[in-house]
């Protein structure tokens, strides 16, 4: 072989590699098809900017490493400050303008849902800019119902397990 294995680095040089050696050309077709499928999914993945959606994402749904429970070990500072650097991360991505609308909703969809009980003025902040950069003011108002929904039935959850008088249920009552 002309080429060392270590030389096909891109998706590029799988497809020239599936082009040049003619015993793949039996399986070649089946691997054309997904090299060819690979480099859509990848140019997607670049154009609506999933990777940076994905981390945004996941921050949210996963918290990182900031422990937010009461008496717990990240100190007041610490928490004011991720939970800013999350909101702004947010407000970037809605404010890009390739970002796709749904994108943009499912964001902040995640950060209502997170934050609604700490953070409400920041989510009417985002609600607003949301409705500036292309989500339509029926698609946002998903966001503050989605908020009740969830926050009303994981109260009677607690509630109906661990009595009305646990601290999540005094807290979500004020």
């Amino acid at each position: 072989m002309a080429h060392a294995p270590g030389a096909i680095n891109s998706i590029a040089d799988m497809k020239r590699f599936v082009e040049e050696y003619p015993e793949f050309q039996k399986l070649g077709g089946n691997v054309s098809k997904h090299v060819a499928l690979v480099g859509e999914l990848s140019r997607l993945v670049g154009r609506d900017q999933l990777m940076e959606i994905g981390e945004v994402e996941q921050t949210l749904a996963a918290g990182g490493n900031v422990d937010f429970k009461v008496g717990g070990s990240c100190p007041q500072a610490l928490a004011t400050n991720y939970i800013a650097e999350t909101s702004q991360s947010v407000q970037a991505l809605i404010n890009n303008p390739s970002i796709q609308p749904l994108n943009k909703l499912r964001l902040t969809i995640l950060y209502a849902l997170r934050y609604q009980k700490q953070h409400t003025n920041n989510i009417a902040t985002l609600i607003s800019s949301l409705i500036e950069h292309g989500v339509s003011r029926e698609e946002a108002k998903v966001i503050n119902f989605l908020c009740l929904c969830v926050d009303s039935s994981l109260y009677r959850a607690i509630a109906r397990i661990y009595g009305p008088q646990h601290v999540w249920c005094r807290s979500a009552a004020r």
